[in-house]
Parts: C-alpha cells; structure tokens; sequence
C-alpha cells in the first residue's frame, strides 16, 4: 500500500487494492484515445496553450498524453506511484507526481484547468472526502480558472441495458441493489465488483446532486457534456457517467 494511502477510510483502501491489480494496471497502462465528452470539452472550453493544466487522477497517462501533444504546461498525479511509473515510461519528461487529491502539495491559484478524468473522484469516500477534494481542486485554481471531471450517475446506472439483456440485468440492477443497500444509498454510493475478487466503492450522484456539491464549495456550474445530448433532465435518465464542466468565480473587485 503507497505511503499516500494513509489517512484514508476502509473503503478507500478496498479500491487503492482493487487498482493495484494486475490486470487493473494492465488495462489503464493500455488506454490510449479520450472518449467523445473528453474531446469536445478539449475543444469548446479549455483555454489556448499554453495554459497550465493540472491532470489529477492521471493513471498511467492517457489524458496526460493528449494534453501535451496540444502544447499544454501539465503537471499531471495520480496516488498511486504504480500508475505514476506506468505514465513515465509512457512521457518521459513530462511532470508526474504522486498526489493525493483531498489534500494538494500544489499551490494556490496556480492552475488555469484542473482535469479529474475516467470518474476518478468517484474513488473518494465517504462523501466528506469528496468534500475537501472539490476545495483542493478549488483552491488550487486560478479565478476563472475550469475544473472539468466525469461521474457516476445513479439513475442513469439503473437505467442502463445492454446486450445479452439477463447478464446487465444482474449485474447492474440485481448485483447492484444487493450490494448498494449494505451502505446508505442516501450517501449516493455503490459497492461493484471490478476485476475478480477486487471491489470498488463508488459515488453515483445525479447531475443535480453534483451541481448542488459544486457550488456547495464556490464552484459554478457551467455545462454538461454527454453522450445523450445536453438536457439535464436526458442526462439524468440516460447517461451512465456524464462529464461536468464548472468554474471558480473571478475575484470581485473592492468597492
């Protein structure tokens, strides 16, 4: 277990475990391409290069890659030294650091983007942890600054079929309650099986639970992107995992 993982609940724990995986650090050292929401919040709202991007949760350097392909000045970490490895012999030469999220070694106003990609601060739990992740993040943004992330959507995930029918209907309605009900849904959290016998403890808010926690911490919502379009009340009825871009306000001038 990495020196970063102290201080965190059991639950956390179960997922550092869980990532730490074989075939876990195989499939993210594998990743390559952004998906369709990442690409298009990269073009419609991240600043011009070279701004300076702050790419937590980074694994082993996906997004990392695509960001500095584009000329952007990235310090990218993620809390598992395995998957900070995994990125440096991806980039050489570009800054990886072993970061922990709900408390940032990073300065203050510094970052013009932070990105918290693949649903990666759904990771946090319980949900105060969360908490001081979303005032990190704020706290290390410039004014005007963008923080964009993806998460799991719990009405989407119920809402959710695909092919062979019966296998998604255990999994991801009748594998989903009898997990999800030994913790409180009222907290927004779900217990999956990820790879074997490895568990994750994962957030599942609806986009406006989302909103309310971003602004919650000074943040304003800015826009959705997803799969299924931009209307919310869509969004909250179909899209798994939708994509979240907010804003931390400029400074007000003194009267």
């Amino acid at each position: 277990m990495p020196q970063s993982a102290k201080d965190k609940s059991p639950e956390e724990l179960q997922n550092i475990s869980t990532f730490l995986k074989k075939d876990s650090l195989g499939e993210y050292a594998g990743m390559e391409n952004l998906f369709p929401a990442e690409e298009r919040i990269l073009s419609e709202y991240f600043p011009r290069t070279p701004a300076r991007i702050l790419d937590i949760g980074c694994g082993a350097g996906r997004t990392t890659k695509h960001l500095v392909e584009r000329g952007y000045d990235v310090v990218a970490g993620d809390l598992l030294p395995e998957m900070i490895a995994l990125a440096r012999r991806r980039l050489p030469g570009t800054d990886f650091r072993v970061l922990d999220a709900t408390r940032l070694d990073l300065p203050s106003d510094h970052f013009d983007v932070v990105w918290f990609s693949f649903n990666g601060l759904d990771c946090i739990y319980p949900f105060s942890h969360r908490l001081k992740a979303l005032k990190e993040i704020h706290r290390v943004l410039k004014p005007g600054g963008l923080f964009v992330y993806s998460s799991h959507n719990i009405l989407g995930r119920c809402t959710r079929i695909s092919r062979p029918i019966l296998p998604c209907i255990y999994h991801y309605h009748l594998g989903f309650l009898y997990h999800s009900l030994k913790k409180s849904l009222l907290q927004n959290y779900w217990r999956e099986r990820h790879y074997e016998d490895g568990w994750l403890t994962l957030y599942c808010g609806t986009p406006r639970r989302q909103i309310k926690a971003l602004e919650r911490v000074g943040f304003e919502f800015v826009a959705l992107e997803s799969q299924v379009g931009r209307s919310l009340s869509r969004i909250t009825w179909k899209d798994y995992w939708p994509h979240y871009v907010a804003k931390k306000p400029m400074l007000k001038e003194a009267q």
